[in-house]
């Protein structure tokens, strides 16, 4: 197997949901495929399917033509991995301090804010210019007219293709409400370091938080990935988007985006680094919020709209969270929204017990623990198990946590 089959593998083993259907689901019922092509030419020998939970080589199937046209129905040749690119920063590098130079170490990457640099990007190395000196493909300025924050999105770093926007955060360089944007990722990161490869038409960003942590949002920061998915749900009020517990944003059974959080404690300060993405406007192969919003007959969504609103709106709810009946309000939009209500689930008694209770969904508590009815009427916080992808899976029963 090529090293690039062998990552676009490992990436939809890890739950990727870039799956082309096939047409006739008599014929083939519970089959669902990837397809990758290393050469460009007819041939379908790198072409790698999912059967139940087994990923298997259509030729090593009893009816590979029959697999492989399907796959011709649905899946494209697979594009070279795109070349890395420098990126911009918006409106200006002041807001950023470089105590030594124009160079920042970050754990992955150098940052160089030279204007003048004509280095190329590298994995470790990316030369960032002010917008003001370069064209970028994101339109600052129809961004600008939208964002409505004191903090959260008023210095955006843009870059076409990057390996991660977690990269560029992580490191020395701390900047509360610095955002990262970019077209495309080659080596995204998710839930459990799983990597993601990312296309054009997605939504993707990082950015940071940083909150005290004697602050009503330092001590309710475990429910920060709930605030960031409610907040995609509701700044985009024409669609019925849903939220999948804890992290996750669908529409009906697909999931459009998600959402993962890096923190770290800085003396006093909590730093978290949360990244998101969404399928704004990426057709195939599953479907996009700009194709959701042209069967309702509404305006297409650019990507300057969605940042805006959602950082527009997750900075009113962390300030909403600060408020004494914050909490309150919150926790009652984001069950407004959620798809879990009344959902019968399994619990496991702990980490080193097989055995299993079942329960009711109720609600999330305080701190962003599902909250279940047992059979005998009790109500348990529950956490999730070791499952990587459905977290309503193997709920596990921390030890003290009966209600």
């Amino acid at each position: 197997m090529s090293s690039k089959t062998s990552k676009l593998l490992n990436y939809f083993k890890s739950g990727g949901n870039v799956i082309c259907p096939i047409q006739d689901q008599s014929m083939m019922k519970g089959v669902r495929g990837i397809c990758f092509h290393s050469d460009g030419q007819n041939s379908y020998d790198k072409f790698w399917i999912r059967q139940s939970s087994s990923w298997i080589n259509p030729k090593a199937t009893p009816y590979p033509d029959l697999l492989q046209s399907q796959f011709k129905q649905f899946c494209t040749v697979t594009e070279q991995v795109p070349k890395l690119s420098s990126a911009v920063i918006w409106p200006s590098m002041n807001n950023i301090n470089t105590e030594e130079g124009k160079t920042i170490q970050q754990f992955r990457l150098l940052l160089d804010f030279d204007d003048e640099t004509s280095k190329e990007p590298t994995d470790t190395y990316l030369p960032i210019q002010t917008a003001s000196t370069t064209t970028s493909t994101f339109n600052f300025q129809d961004y600008a007219t939208q964002l409505k924050t004191e903090t959260l999105g008023q210095t955006v770093i843009h870059s076409e293709v990057v390996n991660s926007t977690f990269d560029i955060l992580e490191g020395p360089m701390v900047h509360n409400g610095l955002v990262v944007i970019a077209d495309q990722q080659i080596k995204g990161r998710g839930r459990g370091n799983n990597a993601w490869i990312s296309p054009l038409g997605c939504a993707m960003t990082s950015f940071q938080l940083q909150f005290n942590l004697h602050s009503k949002q330092g001590q309710k920061a475990s429910l920060l990935q709930h605030l960031v998915s409610l907040a995609v749900v509701t700044s985009i009020d024409t669609v019925p988007l849903k939220l999948k517990w804890p992290n996750d944003i669908y529409y009906s059974k697909i999931k459009m985006g998600g959402v993962v959080i890096l923190s770290s404690v800085l003396r006093d300060v909590i730093i978290f680094n949360v990244g998101l993405g969404f399928n704004l406007d990426n057709a195939q192969p599953t479907l996009s919020l700009n194709q959701l919003l042209e069967n309702e007959n509404e305006r297409k969504m650019s990507r300057e709209s969605f940042f805006a609103r959602l950082f527009n709106t997750i900075e009113k709810y962390l300030d909403l969270l600060e408020t004494d009946q914050g909490l309150v309000h919150l926790l009652d939009l984001y069950h407004q929204h959620w798809m879990h209500q009344d959902q019968v689930v399994s619990v496991i008694e702990d980490d080193s017990s097989n055995n299993k209770v079942q329960g009711v969904v109720k609600c999330i508590d305080d701190f962003g623990y599902i909250v279940v009815q047992l059979e005998d009427g009790s109500k348990v916080s529950v956490q999730p198990g070791t499952n990587s992808f459905d977290m309503m899976q193997g709920l596990i029963l921390p030890k003290s946590m009966r209600q």
